[in-house]
């Protein structure tokens, strides 16, 4: 591959984690702070792996090996957070449920997620199902919780919308898999901008302020749901840009 080449796919798929900032953006106002730091540390794992990769550099601190290691467990922490925030769970202090975007019951599953995928991954971090099995039981609890206990308070637009772009991205991190048939792994950069515009749809799909039915609710904050690229913008002009962030 010529250098040219390697710039380019440096900025496909290492610049193209910073898509994923609009979506840090709204986690960090949500207070969401297992979410934040989460997202923090899967940027800087998902780009040094990548710009490593694309650049033939060896070792930075880490190898690339190792990077790729740290990568895989910060994207499954990142869906098994996703899967606990889309349980909207309550917080229950004092005979009160509150309504946070991150209640205590959410860090505790995470926490535990953490946990197991840590041990999963140290065991054989390229055994499929050390990958697998964290998310799927993390599906199962968000599932069993639906069909058992409650529904989530849903906002269908953005739910919807996020599905969709979920969907594409999976199809495109599919066909970035045959390296060989993915020139400068733009599918792979594709999923990247997929994934991250998703993931910053999903984390508003939550009305966390909506009133449940025969249970007392106390409202945290009042949602406010942004746009992404007005937000986008705002963060690469260092806050010069302040219009239409909210939607």
């Amino acid at each position: 591959m010529q250098s040219y080449e390697r710039i380019i796919m440096f900025i496909i798929t290492g610049l193209s984690n910073l898509w994923c900032f609009p979506c840090l953006y709204v986690v960090y106002h949500r207070k969401m702070l297992f979410g934040f730091m989460t997202g923090i540390f899967t940027f800087v794992c998902s780009f040094m792996y990548h710009s490593m990769e694309s650049l033939e550099i060896s070792e930075f601190y880490l190898t690339t090996s190792q990077w790729h290691r740290v990568d895989n467990i910060g994207s499954i922490l990142s869906l098994i957070y996703l899967f606990v925030f889309l349980m909207d769970n309550l917080d229950h202090i004092d005979g009160i449920y509150i309504s946070k975007y991150e209640t205590n019951i959410d860090r505790g599953l995470c926490y535990s997620g953490l946990f197991l995928t840590l041990f999963m991954q140290t065991k054989h971090p390229w055994d499929l199902e050390n990958t697998i099995v964290p998310v799927v039981l993390y599906l199962l609890i968000l599932i069993g919780k639906v069909l058992f206990i409650r529904r989530p308070r849903l906002n269908h637009k953005y739910f919807v919308r996020a599905c969709s772009i979920m969907c594409f991205g999976f199809i495109c991190f599919y066909k970035g898999l045959d390296d060989d048939n993915d020139y400068l792994r733009i599918w792979h950069g594709i999923w990247h901008f997929c994934g991250s515009a998703a993931l910053f749809y999903f984390y508003q799909s939550i009305h966390k302020d909506k009133p449940l039915l025969n249970i007392n609710v106390e409202i945290s904050k009042i949602s406010q749901n942004y746009r992404f690229l007005p937000v986008l913008v705002y963060i690469f002009t260092f806050g010069w840009y302040k219009k239409q962030l909210i939607e």
